[in-house]
């Protein structure tokens, strides 16, 4: 149930994961396996590094490598 949350709710990060994969092979069952599998690999890095979720960090990247010169 998580996947299909994420799907709808979870931002473009796992919707356009979502898509990628549906256009790659038109399978559903398949597309939602591999955004589970990347909600699984976040929750665990999130845990073992003991940090926050950020949902715009690709975008602060962007900016953070900007500034630096």
């Amino acid at each position: 149930m998580p996947a299909f949350t994420a799907k709808k709710y979870g931002g473009p990060v796992f919707s356009s994961l979502y898509e990628r994969t549906f256009a790659k092979h038109g399978v559903i069952m398949k597309s939602y396996v591999a955004l589970q599998k990347k909600l699984l690999e976040l929750i665990y890095h999130l845990w073992r590094k003991n940090v926050p979720f950020v949902p715009n960090y690709h975008l602060k990247m962007k900016e953070e490598k900007m500034l630096v010169p």
